[in-house]
């Protein structure tokens, strides 16, 4: 596949992972459930994987793993851009 197919792909993946993250922030939001893991960022209550007993932390857990996801997706797509774009190509600025 060529490197810029590839990088293209990879871009549009990362544009719909971003617009599920703000889909679901939404929800989060307009639920009320962004308290849901209370102020135990990045855990809860101590734990990684936290026991969802409430629907507001499964929905505040979620955002956050897609989130993380999101972060990932981007630092994959800067370094691929990075490795198989040309300099000067816009998409490396």
């Amino acid at each position: 596949m060529p490197s810029r197919l590839r990088f293209a792909r990879l871009a549009v993946i990362t544009l719909v992972l971003l617009l599920a993250v703000i889909v679901w922030g939404t929800l989060v939001r307009a639920s009320g459930s962004g308290a849901g893991c209370a102020n135990h960022w990045a855990l809860r209550n101590g734990e990684i994987v936290p026991r969802m007993p409430a629907v507001g932390t499964r929905i505040e857990f979620v955002h956050r793993v897609s989130s993380g996801a999101m972060l990932v997706a981007v630092v994959v797509l800067a370094i691929v851009g990075r490795r198989d774009l040309a300099r000067g190509h816009p998409a490396r600025r």
